[in-house]
């Protein structure tokens, strides 16, 4: 097990593509050095456009080795190390894996034009990355999970 995954976790993207592609420059320039991308929320396009703004990332990711993931309702994102982070979009699901799973991270969040914040469920640090895309911005955490758990939570804003 690694002694620490950097996690970029990200709000909505609200169907801007310029704060799509400031995130998918971001993940393959590795501006913040980390191991993993996770959008949390919607793209805010349908069908071909998503296609497209997919196509975009695996283009500009191609010789990237951090996985971008995009989960847009619950999901339990394998850290490939042996832990599983709950990552939802409704304060609920994430609830429901905390207990279950009784993880030192958690992602929850992406609804749109919401502050990035952070909070505690029993034992688990909740992140929310906010959305600030609404505005062109791009907000969310830098998330260093060791194998004690969460050591640090940085806000980013561009």
């Amino acid at each position: 097990m690694p002694a620490l995954t950097r996690i970029l976790s990200v709000g909505a993207m609200q169907g801007d593509e310029a704060v799509w592609r400031k995130f998918v420059n971001a993940v393959a320039l590795d501006v913040f050095k980390i191991d993993r991308a996770v959008v949390i929320g919607e793209l805010g396009v349908d069908g071909d456009e998503a296609a497209r703004w997919r196509a975009l990332a695996d283009e500009r990711l191609s010789d990237s080795e951090i996985p971008l993931t995009t989960v847009e309702a619950e999901s339990l994102l394998d850290l490939a190390d042996g832990r599983l982070l709950p990552v939802a979009t409704k304060l609920d699901a994430i609830r429901a894996a905390i207990r279950q799973h009784r993880p030192a991270l958690a992602i929850c969040g992406g609804e749109p034009a919401t502050a990035p914040r952070k909070f505690w469920i029993e034992e688990t640090l909740c992140i929310d990355p906010g959305s600030d895309a609404q505005r062109g911005g791009l907000s969310g955490y830098v998330i260093d999970l060791g194998e004690r758990g969460v050591r640090v939570a940085q806000p980013v804003h561009t």
